[in-house]
């Protein structure tokens, strides 16, 4: 179904200004979920790069344009959030950061994700270079406090070249590319720069490469 949804204004005139009305998909109708905390649910998310909606509760959900269930990522830390740029979706997991390609999840020719780094121990993963093995072994020696970071954010300024970051527990900002490296200046809260070596796909970073 189609609803009408104003999303900015639009100059018509010098004196003037119209909203322009906008065209959205929206699920019209109820789907068979487990149930989540109360609170938990996000609002479902449209994707017209692949057409279809993303939302999450106590998991991940990805669902058609028809509200048929295409694909459910379930948290093996917990699920800190998740955000969609064009047809990659971002999906923070306690410390692990995961990429995966909608396009693939949609036409069932991957069920793993395309990268994904563990922002604890430094410990990255890509399909492309390693089984899955490897990226079920990303998910070892964390618990607790090292489990909190929040959802990943894009920032798009029309350039083609998004920004994207996370905010770890201890208040450091966490910028990385759309294939997951690690900007090599990170920012914690008090304004200082820590230098880290970046991220390739595939290596790791001991502790004891990052100064301040």
């Amino acid at each position: 179904m189609l609803i009408v949804q104003n999303i900015s204004p639009r100059a018509e005139s010098l004196g003037s200004l119209q909203t322009a009305p906008v065209l959205v998909p929206a699920l019209t109708q109820a789907v068979a979920l487990a149930a989540g905390s109360p609170g938990n649910w996000t609002a479902p998310r449209w994707v017209p790069e692949v057409s279809c909606f993303v939302f999450s509760g106590n998991a991940l959900y990805v669902f058609s344009d028809d509200c048929l269930q295409l694909w459910t990522v379930t948290a093996q830390y917990q699920l800190n959030g998740w955000t969609v740029n064009g047809s990659d979706l971002y999906n923070q997991d306690g410390c692990v950061l995961s990429q995966y390609d909608l396009n693939a999840l949609i036409k069932n020719t991957s069920a793993t994700p395309e990268t994904a780094v563990n922002f604890k121990t430094h410990a990255s993963w890509s399909s492309q270079t390693n089984p899955q093995s490897g990226y079920q072994a990303l998910f070892a020696d964390c618990a607790g406090s090292d489990l909190l970071y929040s959802a990943p954010t894009v920032l798009n300024d029309n350039s083609g070249n998004p920004s994207f970051f996370v905010l770890s527990g201890t208040g450091t900002v966490i910028p990385f590319s759309a294939n997951l490296q690690v900007d090599p200046c990170v920012i914690d809260r008090t304004g200082r720069q820590c230098a880290v070596t970046l991220l390739a796909a595939g290596s790791a970073i001991d502790a004891d490469e990052r100064r301040i």
